[in-house]
């Protein structure tokens, strides 16, 4: 089903990467590493790339992927792409998240969970219109999370 969704010429969501994204742009450092999951066609990991990360992306359609792939090519920046069932992803295996069904869509509580081993910079959820392409026009309800992994202590020098 996915694959049919992505296999037309143009970009089912754009290729410019989504507003919330961007807005995080001061929070970006080149060198960082960053996982994008249910990645699609590629313009939010392309756009990590292109402001020097090492990016990680995961969907499960293989048509995205192939699309994506070439978005980055494009682009001139390296994206490791990987097809993941994400349905049956390990975070939260009774989750799969995503309409149709509003059981199963992401809740703060259930990101807060899903990333407690991270330091949460930001977990926001709204509700906002969006022009993202032919595939996000309209009003949606969205839950931005920002988290990293926990800087390590530094090592005490002698003394």
């Amino acid at each position: 089903m996915l694959d049919q969704r992505f296999d037309r010429d143009d970009y089912f969501y754009g290729t410019e990467p989504s507003h919330f994204l961007v807005a995080q742009r001061d929070r970006l450092r080149p060198g960082q590493r960053a996982l994008v999951v249910a990645e699609g066609e590629g313009r939010n990991a392309v756009y990590l790339a292109e402001q020097g990360l090492a990016v990680t992306a995961l969907d499960s359609s293989r048509v995205a992927l192939a699309k994506a792939q070439r978005l980055a090519a494009e682009r001139g920046v390296e994206v490791d792409f990987r097809d993941a069932d994400l349905a049956h992803w390990p975070w939260e295996p009774e989750a799969c998240g995503g309409p149709p069904c509003a059981e199963l869509l992401y809740t703060p509580e259930l990101l807060r969970e899903a990333f407690a081993e991270m330091e949460i910079l930001q977990l926001e959820e709204y509700e906002r219109e969006l022009q993202e392409g032919s595939g996000h026009a309209g009003q949606a309800a969205l839950i931005d999370l920002v988290a990293r992994l926990p800087v390590a202590a530094e090592p005490k020098g002698p003394g």
